[in-house]
């Protein structure tokens, strides 16, 4: 239901609340007004708990696993959102999930947010939730952030920018079921409180969608009517005379779609109990998706050819967590962007248990060029208090090397990981069962709606939806022939550490990158090549790991200079990259169906028509994340779930349709360059 607008201007600036504190209570200089009475957890009941009737709402919900989805305009203290979930989680099926998504142009910094909630905290579910916020609230980074709480039961959806442009790129596949109307007074905030964002709220709500807001200005009632909301005005809280409830009865929007929706019509048992799914691939990405499918309530069975998970493509010893950020706003450098953020905080558990070192990673550029494009990434996160620019006698302090670069990008919320370990974890779940057996080939059963999995010709899994994780060989299948892969052979080196004269403290990235020391080894990465394939370790590509490092930084010529590169261990193998190095995140299309459905593009690649995409049934797809495997799939896995279950995305449109699989086919129809197509079709691999 989300609406087709398409916005690609690039992101205003963030600037964080401006606050002045009085009486204890947090003020809003911009704005002249509070963030909430003295009594606000008593308004915030009033006015928006008993007037979406959440209590009654839940209370009576016989959850199947769904998700109930509260929208909100202006996040603030995080009041409304604290005392809502806290609600949930007594009065809400525990099979259920909270889904609230909530705006906010100028966010609270840290610091100022744990002292404003700690001003309206009593109960002790609201300081734990509180805790759990404060613990994964992101940096002031424009954008939407993901925060899982209460074990995976919460998701909070934190849209830092201005409201309406957040809500026109939102993805609520199944609608908002209430709203939150708040923000400060529609006088002192006419840039939220604009005409434009009642048919938005109304495209993106779901049927019988309600809202309560403590304002009953006559813009704002005129403004929800008109775009099809039944409004109410009652009685407001303590000595405010009115405010406005209500329920959306019939959308007015008449809107033509501005773009080809042919990211829609994809196919979904999310709503239809027992859940079950079958993921083809153990590596990072397929062990992501497991784990997100499993808290949501899904039996998965995981398969690979390996008798253990993270064998191939994801089977080094030390996988880095690699920042690759730029001063660009195109759509590569905003999903890079959005990946580490949740990666920093997905990792965490990861990183105490013992699974690797969140030491920082060390980013040094490679000429002046580098070097001023750094300095301006760094300059414009500085409110975000997660990069720090270092000068050269930062240096040695953080990595303990003597680097003879003058300058660094810091990211001290990054490390590296031991992949067998963390895919281990992410495994061991109790709705998540293992089994080894080598996939050839997949047919969907229509009759029982299961998707069928066969190895030496013999049946060995079934499941209502299938996710294909498998690198290299995910396409492999009838069904994913035509998706775009390109292998790409990598070789990492391994170094003793009484090879060195000194050891690293944290990761260290310039042309290739340096680990430090696990069990006494040190991993140097990566070679690139594509005219070979194989796993046989290759002294060359040896040679060339040292090299580019010491060819980086003339301290890390220094440290790697006398290194003999014969006889040194390591590991190769291939990584799936795509052609526009973005993956494939989301359902499969039907490659026949969908060329036949949009040839017009061919002759006129602008023309826009009502028509929603051709996909494989309940066929989804986690692959091709090339280099930046555990960057990537912690939030690309939680994309590929909320598409299965029908819940809101952690990506603006924009950028989940930048990853979606059938992104290809239309790029090919509009350039009318089929014959790959057509070769596949010859040989019998489209189905």
């Amino acid at each position: 239901m989300a609406a087709m607008h398409n916005n690609s201007d690039p992101p205003t600036p963030l600037n964080a609340a401006q606050l002045e504190w009085r009486d204890g209570q947090p003020w809003a200089s911009a704005f002249d007004d509070s963030y909430y009475r003295r009594d606000g957890r008593s308004e915030t009941d009033y006015v928006f708990l008993q007037q979406n009737r959440l209590e009654q709402r839940w209370s009576e919900w016989h959850s199947g696993g769904d998700c109930f989805v509260i929208a909100e305009t202006g996040f603030g203290s995080g009041l409304n959102f604290l005392l809502a979930a806290q609600l949930f989680l007594a009065r809400a099926p525990s099979s259920a999930r909270l889904q609230f998504v909530s705006t906010e142009l100028h966010p609270m910094r840290a610091a100022d947010l744990r002292r404003a909630t700690a001003f309206w905290q009593a109960g002790a579910g609201e300081h734990w939730l509180a805790e759990q916020l404060l613990a994964n609230y992101p940096p002031l980074v424009a954008g939407q952030h993901t925060l899982q709480l209460a074990d995976g039961r919460i998701q909070l959806q934190l849209l830092f920018g201005d409201a309406l442009t957040a809500l026109q790129q939102l993805c609520v596949p199944q609608g908002v079921d209430a709203w939150f109307l708040d923000g400060f007074a529609p006088v002192k905030n006419a840039a939220m409180w604009q005409p434009a964002l009642y048919p938005q709220m109304a495209a993106l709500s779901a049927p019988g969608a309600t809202f309560a807001t403590f304002t009953a200005a006559g813009d704002v009632r005129r403004g929800l009517t008109t775009a099809g909301f039944e409004v109410s005005k009652i009685a407001g809280f303590a000595n405010k005379r009115d405010m406005l409830k209500g329920t959306l009865c019939d959308p007015s929007s008449t809107d033509q779609p501005t773009e080809l929706p042919w990211f829609l019509g994809y196919a979904s048992n999310a709503t239809a109990p027992p859940r079950s799914a079958v993921i083809v691939g153990a590596g990072i990405a397929g062990c992501s998706a497991a784990n997100a499918l499993a808290q949501r309530g899904y039996q998965v069975t995981v398969i690979d050819r390996h008798r253990q998970p993270a064998q191939a493509g994801s089977g080094n010893r030390q996988a880095v967590v690699y920042p690759k950020l730029s001063l660009r706003d195109d759509q590569l450098p905003q999903i890079n962007l959005a990946s580490l953020l949740f990666a920093s905080r997905y990792y965490r558990p990861h990183w105490q248990a013992g699974r690797g070192q969140q030491c920082g990673v060390m980013v040094l550029p490679q000429g002046s060029d580098d070097s001023l494009e750094m300095a301006a990434i760094a300059a414009r996160h500085t409110s975000a208090d997660w990069i720090e620019w270092l000068d050269s006698e930062q240096l040695q302090s953080h990595s303990g090397l003597a680097l003879g670069s003058e300058n660094a990008l810091w990211f001290n919320q990054l490390g590296w990981l031991q992949p067998q370990a963390v895919c281990s974890a992410l495994l061991d779940h109790a709705n998540i069962e293992w089994l080894n057996a080598d996939i050839e080939q997949c047919q969907f059963d229509a009759a029982n709606q299961q998707w069928q999995l066969y190895s030496a010709g013999k049946p060995v899994a079934d499941a209502a939806q299938m996710v294909i994780a498998a690198g290299v060989d995910s396409a492999r299948f009838g069904q994913s022939a035509e998706l775009p892969f390109k292998p790409i052979r990598g070789q990492v080196s391994h170094l003793h550490s009484d090879q060195l004269g000194a050891l690293p403290r944290c990761v260290i990235c310039a042309q290739g990158y340096i680990a430090p020391a696990y069990e006494r080894l040190l991993t140097l990465g990566a070679s690139y090549r594509r005219d070979r394939l194989d796993s046989e370790l290759s002294c060359e590509e040896h040679q060339h790991n040292i090299a580019q490092l010491g060819d980086s930084d003339r301290g890390l010529q220094q440290l790697l200079g006398a290194i003999e590169p014969h006889g040194l261990s390591g590991r190769a193998n291939c990584r799936a990259t795509t052609p526009d190095y973005l993956p494939l995140v989301g359902p499969v299309p039907d490659s026949a169906a969908m060329l036949e459905r949009y040839a017009f593009l061919g002759r006129d690649a602008k023309q826009v028509r009502p028509l929603q995409g051709a996909y494989q049934p309940n066929l989804f797809m986690l692959a091709g994340l090339g280099s930046r495997g555990f960057s990537y799939a912690p939030l690309m896995s939680e994309l590929l779930a909320s598409q299965m279950c029908g819940e809101p995305a952690p990506l603006p449109r924009a950028l989940c349709n930048a990853l979606h699989p059938a992104r290809f086919i239309i790029r090919d129809l509009k350039r009318n360059r089929l014959e790959r197509y057509a070769a596949l079709r010859s040989v019998g691999q489209l189905v």
